[in-house]
This record gives C-alpha cells, sequence and structure tokens, in this order.
C-alpha cells in the first residue's frame, strides 16, 4: 500500500509542476493557494483524480478557491495517472483477496 501512494503522490506533484510551467493561470492561482495545493497533492496520494476537484467551482462560504482550469494535458495526464492507480493498486488488491479466499476455502475443506 505504501508504493502505490508514494507513486501517486509523485505523479500528482509531477502533474502540477508540469502545469505550472506550461499554464500561466494555473501558476498564479497555484502561487496563491499554495496550502490548497499541498493539500491536495497529498488526498492525491489516495486518488490521482482528487487533483479535478480542483477546477470544480465549488465557493465555500465567501472563498472562491476551486476554480483553476486546468489544461487538457493536465487532464490527460490525470486519467493516466488514475489508470496507472487501478494497475498498481486495485489489481494486486484483487489477487491478494482472491487468493486469500481460496486460501480460506482449503483450509476449511482440510480441517
Amino acid at each position: 500500500m505504501v508504493v502505490p501512494f508514494v507513486t501517486s503522490i509523485i505523479y500528482a506533484f509531477t502533474i502540477i509542476k508540469k502545469e505550472e510551467e506550461i499554464n500561466g493561470k494555473f501558476l498564479e492561482w497555484s502561487r496563491d493557494h499554495r496550502k490548497v495545493v499541498e493539500i491536495f497533492t497529498l488526498l492525491a496520494g489516495a486518488d490521482v483524480e482528487a487533483l479535478i476537484i480542483l477546477e470544480s467551482k465549488i465557493k465555500i462560504s465567501k472563498f472562491d478557491i476551486f476554480n483553476v482550469e486546468l489544461s487538457e494535458t493536465a487532464k490527460s495526464r490525470i486519467f493516466w495517472g488514475t489508470c496507472l492507480n487501478v494497475v498498481i493498486e486495485d489489481i494486486p488488491q484483487i489477487v491478494i483477496q482472491v487468493s486469500n479466499f481460496f486460501f480460506f476455502l482449503h483450509y476449511l475443506k482440510f480441517s
């Protein structure tokens, strides 16, 4: 579980840094909302798709912090990061659960 989390954080950090390089509006927004970017980088450790919330236009009280436009490149990277997350986290988890199930059945059969 640690490897997928670290991989997702590194991937999210890379997406954000690349977006800052190619999108001037995102760079300005990320400088104004540094704590939000840091929090969502950590949240993206669980799921890279959490970065999509940054452009959701949600208004919390007087604060309009989720109003950034991500480039198509960033959205594509988020999609592929989600696919990578499925491969390195979800599929191994299913394999472990199925093998545990069969081990349990085998244990019941011979005990």
